[in-house]
């Protein structure tokens, strides 16, 4: 539960409010680590996932892949555990 003192304006701690449940979030769901990288063949792809995997020692890795209109891949890695 959340309190506040009797003696909270709204107005004038809104800030303060706004930073301190930021912060309860923070520590409840800490944001997941995430990369962006656009590349041109799927080797790419493959040196990618061996590389956060295995030399960098993660488990667990989730990718997002979207095609530009280059025909290149934009890759999003995140959940980096």
């Amino acid at each position: 539960m959340i309190g506040f003192p009797e003696n909270f304006k709204k107005n004038d701690d809104e800030d303060l409010l706004a930073k301190s449940l930021q912060k309860i979030l923070d520590a409840l769901y800490p944001q997941e680590e995430e990369e962006e990288e656009d590349i041109k063949n799927l080797s790419e792809l493959i040196d990618i996932v061996y590389t956060k995997l295995f030399l960098d020692d993660n488990k667990k890795i989730t990718l997002t892949i979207e095609k530009n209109a280059n025909n290149s891949l934009k890759i999003n890695i995140d959940n980096l555990r």
